[in-house]
């Protein structure tokens, strides 16, 4: 390895910065004693990739940190390479580990430094752009490719994912590209290391390092390099050109002639894209092969400039044929020119022809300008018909309204004569209407007039039944008094109620009543609760049938009450009214006259009535 030199350039593309296009593309290297390493990435020039300078740059320098722990994991350890088994899982372990690391860094990349609006609108696609916003496959963004060489003592192990070049020149100086190619990397199109298969689908190549496979030079290049060149034998005299220099004039002064001079110009007159390079070369062996190499080259070139020289030539003999054709067309048509000739005599009776023809088209000009005109004013004749005609068919149109409006004034004066007819008898039974209800009217003041004699009447009436209440109520206090003295007494004759003097004792047996009723309801309560929990409802019957009764029975006394009071319910409306009043002074219904015996009668049936049910209730009991 003492012989091996590691060398990196990246320059920005000719279009790139004509356009104002930051530079895409990074490279790296690494040297000790013990292992050279370069690395090589090209960021995506898609819109969707508008991060995909990070992601070259990123992908370099975990490319590098990781290569390096791989070469020290496996110094003296180089023997398990040589197995195939081990040499895949070792491998596949290390790209696996590149990968993950680089999503790790974009990660913290894009939490360091969220990703603007303005830069979400740098894509086209929209579908993608939603995507990134959403969180979803946010490293592609950052998309790149990724080639890398890691050169020991012992062997020699390149990694490709996308697309670019590895290129490998042996020590007789015959170039190879020892990197299987991945056939989804043409035209524009390239896999990624944003890939969800991107460590699977990685590349590389695995080369044990002897006498006998011991390369001179190996090389990494982006596609800009490549595509700047016809084919890929041509640009392979910039690879040893750059040998030359190497061997030359050192590392430094040949990465410095890169930087500033030979990729920009190449991406100039080539592709325009950015342009990386970086290689790994044994200095000594390169230098024997120069003869080789400038002898190589110069064939090549040779058969370029014969290429371009043929090209030139075809393109040239086509340039001659086509004006050997021209100048045949022309010679064809001067040939026609000579051949004819013309008669002066035959020329001068053309021109009298032509003449007379002219003559004739001015005649006939003239007659056409008469024809014209007169097709004018038969065009103004013919406008004015058909206006006089269309006023002629209106007026026959108004004769023929003006003959319908004579009928129809006929008709007119007959419904008219018809109506006043009709509005003659109208006003015959208006006037009968009127004079009746005038009358309704004059009786009706006067029902006013009697009703408030009457009224005034029923006014002292009532003053006086007054009077006589007060002497009544008077009476029954004094019989109550008399009563209170006479404790063994519990019960009062229903007959002797309807005395007017014994008022009192029916209110008495009122309230009995009244408070009979809410013992039964309170009882009636008791016995449903007891008996819906027994399933038994129907035994509460009697007490419904008690209470019955006894509602009819407190009826009855109400009624029994109005007589004592000398009053009247109205059955109408419910106004209390005197009882010597007939008609309700309030809506004018006939009031129902009570007969005191019957109302006696039916109290002393209904107390009987309930005084047996409950006798039955308690008997029950």
């Amino acid at each position: 390895m003492a012989n091996y030199q590691a060398f990196s350039a990246s320059v920005q593309g000719a279009t790139h910065v004509k356009k104002n296009i930051v530079m895409q593309d990074a490279s790296g290297k690494f040297e000790n004693e013990k292992v050279k390493l370069i690395v090589v990435s090209d960021g995506h020039g898609d819109s969707s990739c508008f991060r995909s300078d990070r992601g070259s740059r990123l992908i370099v320098e975990v490319g590098i940190e990781e290569l390096k722990a791989f070469a020290d994991e496996m110094d003296g350890k180089e023997g398990e390479l040589e197995e195939t088994k081990n040499r895949e899982i070792r491998v596949r372990q290390l790209i696996q580990r590149i990968i993950t690391r680089w999503n790790i860094e974009v990660e913290k990349d894009l939490e360091n430094d969220p990703v603007s609006e303005e830069e979400y609108q740098l894509c086209s696609n929209k579908a993608i752009r939603e995507s990134y916003k959403k969180g979803m496959n946010q490293n592609g963004m950052y998309g790149a490719t990724f080639l890398a060489v890691l050169a020991t003592k012992n062997y020699i192990l390149a990694l490709h994912q996308g697309d670019g070049r590895c290129l490998m020149m042996d020590q007789n100086g015959q170039v190879t590209y020892p990197v299987p190619w991945d056939d989804r990397c043409y035209g524009r199109n390239t896999t990624s290391i944003c890939n969800r298969d991107a460590a699977e689908s990685t590349r590389y190549y695995y080369l044990k390092i002897d006498e006998k496979n011991c390369p001179a030079a190996v090389f990494l290049a982006s596609d800009g390099i490549e595509d700047s060149y016809r084919t890929l034998e041509l640009s392979q005299c910039f690879y040893r050109e750059v040998c030359e220099k190497l061997v030359l004039d050192g590392v430094e002064s040949t990465t410095k002639w890169l930087l500033e001079r030979e990729l920009y110009q190449v991406s100039l007159e080539g592709s325009g894209d950015d342009m990386s390079v970086a290689g790994v070369a044994d200095t000594e062996l390169v230098k024997l092969l120069l003869p080789f190499m400038k002898k190589k080259c110069d064939q090549m070139a040779c058969e370029e400039r014969a290429r371009k020289a043929k090209e030139h030539l075809d393109s040239m003999q086509g340039k001659r044929n086509y004006l050997k054709k021209k100048y045949d067309e022309a010679l064809e048509r001067q040939k026609k020119i000579t051949d004819m000739r013309v008669d002066e005599a035959t020329l001068e009776a053309e021109k009298a022809r032509k003449l007379n023809l002219y003559e004739q088209l001015e005649k006939a000009a003239s007659q056409l300008r008469l024809v014209e005109e007169t097709l004018q004013k038969l065009r103004i004749h013919k406008n004015n018909y058909e206006n006089i005609e269309a006023e002629y068919k209106e007026c026959e149109k108004t004769i023929q309204m003006m003959e319908k409006g004579e009928e129809a004034k006929s008709q007119i004066a007959q419904e008219l004569n018809q109506i006043s007819k009709e509005y003659q008898e109208y006003e015959e039974r208006y006037q009968s209407y009127q004079k009746q209800y005038d009358d309704a009217m004059a009786d009706a003041d006067k029902l006013k007039n009697e009703q408030k004699t009457t009224d005034e009447t029923e006014l002292e009436v009532q003053e006086v039944k007054e009077q006589e209440s007060k002497e009544q109520e008077k009476a029954v206090e004094e019989q109550a008094e008399e009563v209170h003295e006479e404790p063994e007494k519990e019960t009062v004759d229903i007959k002797e109620t309807f005395d007017e003097k014994e008022a009192y004792g029916s209110i008495s047996l009122k309230e009995d009543e009244e408070k009979k009723i809410d013992g039964l309801y309170t009882e009636l309560g008791k016995k449903y609760f007891t008996l819906y929990a027994r399933n038994q409802v129907a035994e509460i019957q009697d007490i419904c049938s008690c209470i019955t009764e006894s509602l009819q029975v407190l009826e009855a006394m109400k009624k029994e009450l109005q007589l004592i009071k000398g009053i009247k319910i109205c059955s109408n409306c419910g106004t209390e009214q005197d009882n010597t009043v007939a008609y309700c002074s309030k809506c004018g219904a006939k009031l129902v006259e009570e007969v005191k015996a019957e109302v006696v009668e039916e109290v002393e049936s209904i107390q009987e009535k309930a005084e047996d049910t409950e006798n039955s209730m308690e008997e029950d009991k």
